[in-house]
């Protein structure tokens, strides 16, 4: 039988694990900013930061999970409506035109001229938001310096301080830079413009367990859960934050809907996960 040590002990161990599958290999972008009818995911442009590639292979080692995915989680959330930043109408750029351009040219792996034709479309449009953060997209993926990024970003939200997507992209820089706090303030941000902000609901989720803040973890799945479709590793979140709040019988109650739902899946791996939890949580 185990103590209560050793079960928080598993518990740490697996929110490892439920922190790398709720971001789904976090990479950017989740679908054209502000645009439309243009997705990342369909350009097949990946980008990973560093860290984040240290937390895959760590975790690949420590367990080996199905649920996480490579596929962009925004690429994996259809349903979530898309706040549409359009071109003005008397605005000189072509947003959309400017938007696949700078997406092929990442593709083609020539930073360099994407950066080029960013710049010239702040020069162009100096009081519109969206160059400012075409151009700090080009700068993230070509992992240029968070300083600078975050620069062109606060440019972009002084001109518009509801922009979604130019607050998810800050929020990632702020991660880069280890400054959690202000990460989460702009994924919370994000959920308060749009509840079913998933990519958003994932990062803040991701910041506060870091953080360890279990009540701000259960705030940001309660609207989760009453906004959206959720699956088994959202019942696995709630557990878990419950868990560590002493709220041991709610915790058992949903990691037992966690496996429920992954068994449902097909998903064995993370239900046997689960299941190894809870004779180890119950056994105490």
């Amino acid at each position: 039988m185990l103590d209560g040590e050793s079960v928080n002990s598993v518990l740490t161990f697996s929110s490892f694990w439920f922190c790398l599958s709720k971001t789904r290999m976090k990479m950017w972008m989740r679908g054209a900013p502000q645009n439309t009818n243009i997705s990342l995911s369909t350009k097949g442009i990946n980008i990973m930061n560093t860290k984040l590639q240290s937390r895959i292979l760590a975790a690949v080692l420590m367990l080996a999970s199905t649920s996480v995915s490579l596929q962009p989680s925004f690429a994996a959330s259809n349903n979530v409506s898309k706040t549409v930043y359009a071109t003005p109408a008397s605005s000189s750029v072509d947003y959309n035109t400017v938007w696949n351009q700078i997406y092929a040219l990442l593709k083609a792996g020539n930073g360099e001229e994407a950066l080029k034709i960013a710049n010239q479309a702040v020069d162009t449009e100096p009081n519109s938001p969206v160059p400012y953060v075409m151009k700090a997209f080009v700068m993230y993926s070509s992992k240029a310096d968070c300083k600078s990024i975050l620069t062109q970003l606060n440019k972009a939200i002084a001109l518009k301080a509801d922009y979604s997507d130019a607050l998810y992209l800050r929020g990632l820089v702020f991660e880069d830079m280890n400054d959690l706090q202000s990460a989460g303030a702009d994924f919370d941000a994000c959920i308060a413009l749009n509840n079913h902000d998933l990519d958003a609901i994932n990062e803040s989720l991701s910041v506060k367990c870091a953080l360890k803040d279990w009540n701000g973890m259960l705030s940001v799945l309660s609207i989760e859960f009453a906004n959206n479709q959720v699956d088994g590793m959202a019942y696995f979140a709630r557990a878990y934050a419950e868990f560590q709040l002493g709220q041991t019988s709610a915790a058992i109650a949903d990691f037992k809907q966690a496996q429920t739902m992954f068994v449902a899946a097909n998903d064995t791996k993370d239900a046997q996960a689960v299941a190894q939890i809870l004779q180890q949580l119950q056994a105490v």
